[in-house]
């Protein structure tokens, strides 16, 4: 079991890892700013990370591994209800809105938070698919599904609204109703839906 004081230290160097990712970004933040941000100094930050890109690779990991989690949680069951199981997902996820955002820019040699996760819905996509019998390019679907997720859900963190998965659901169909429409006057011109 880890001693309470490395508990509190390696708290404080995150939580102002996260002031500054907001404040200033990853590539302007120093470590200076985050020893003095988190009231540390030089020799213990080092105690635990080699730089600001390993302190913001373990704070991506740190996420990284619980959405594998409550992704495995909320779609290990057959209820049908995947917008409200990534609904409550994402709600269980974002804690403090304002960590979640920033955690969501992070990127590095090594991770890029946003794009993991957005792998790990196309692999809940493909689940989804086969349960459900989809046909067309699974991959391709996979990938759109993933990337919408992650924008929609990045879009309302930005914006500081709810997650609502009933308001959610109402864009989507309006967004995909218009897609709808456009593949219908491309069909009455003569021509043929196609991906360009």
């Amino acid at each position: 079991m880890e001693d309470l004081r490395v508990i509190k230290t390696r708290k404080s160097i995150r939580d102002a890892f996260i002031r500054l990712m907001d404040e200033k970004g990853l590539q302007a933040m120093t470590v200076q700013d985050i020893l003095d941000g988190a009231l540390v100094n030089r020799k213990t930050f080092y105690k635990y990370y080699r730089d600001k890109y390993d302190l913001a690779e373990s704070v991506a990991g740190d996420f990284l591994a619980l959405f594998d989690r409550v992704l495995s949680e909320r779609f290990s069951s057959d209820d049908g209800q995947v917008m409200d199981s990534i609904n409550a997902a994402f709600n269980e996820l974002k804690g403090n809105g304002k960590e979640l955002k920033v955690i969501l820019r992070i990127r590095t040699d090594r991770v890029d938070v946003a794009a993991a996760m957005e792998e790990r819905l196309r692999g809940v996509y493909t689940d989804l698919a086969k349960r459900y019998g989809v046909k067309g390019d699974i991959d391709f679907q996979a990938a759109m599904f993933g990337f919408i997720i992650v924008s929609s859900y990045r879009e309302l963190l930005e914006r500081e609204r709810a997650f609502e998965s009933h308001k959610l659901l109402f864009e989507y169909r309006e967004f995909f109703k218009l897609i709808d429409r456009l593949m219908n006057d491309v069909a009455k011109q003569g021509g043929t839906p196609r991906m360009v």
